[in-house]
């Protein structure tokens, strides 16, 4: 079951499924462009660099991102860098981090100048794949849409996208994956 998230001045949980995208559909695609990761899973600047298109900024404001239940509500237009502990093989978000780090998920939610398409980023700075569910909160909807992700593989990043604007996303239910293709399914 994916919990929703209002994307206003208060956050509200609601633990209910979500509205399906009625036929706003994204596409999905993992990206191996960087390294995998290794036993210390660090952050490499360069390949993070490369992912962005530049320096990341993560922002630690509530205009850009909360976080509440293990939830993480993103405004477009932001990128954060989201503290996960890994402890116990879950993952459980922590924080917003003010920089990236060993056990920091680094994503942006843009939206192109036209507002017709809207491309989220994510970097898995784990030894082994993430995977999670997300809902999204596009212009003139009241209810947070469910939509498909792919995951993120080791050490590497993932690139959500969608053919129209977005107010913001809602990323929850972060898991580790064994490792194997069979397991790397965009749902």
């Amino acid at each position: 079951m994916l919990y929703c998230v209002a994307l206003g001045s208060v956050i509200t949980l609601v633990a209910a499924g979500c509205a399906s995208s009625s036929g706003r559909a994204g596409s999905s695609s993992a990206d191996s462009r960087s390294e995998p990761a290794g036993a210390s899973a660090e952050h490499d600047k360069a390949s993070l660099e490369g992912i962005f298109g530049g320096a990341v900024h993560c922002e630690v404001t509530d205009q850009a991102a909360r976080i509440a239940g293990g939830l993480v509500a993103l405004r477009s237009g932001h990128t954060v860098c989201v503290e996960l502990d890994a402890s116990g093989g879950a993952l459980r978000v922590q924080t917003l981090a003010a920089a990236p780090g060993s056990s920091t998920l680094v994503v942006r939610l843009a939206v192109d100048a036209d507002g017709e398409n809207t491309l989220m980023t994510l970097h898995n700075p784990f030894a082994q794949p993430i995977k999670y569910r997300a809902g999204m909160k596009v212009p003139g909807q009241q209810d947070i849409l469910a939509t498909s992700t792919c995951p993120i593989i080791a050490g590497g990043a993932a690139f959500e996208h969608w053919p129209h604007a977005m107010d913001g996303v809602v990323l929850a239910d972060f898991r580790l994956l064994e490792s194997g293709v069979d397991r790397m399914v965009c749902e």
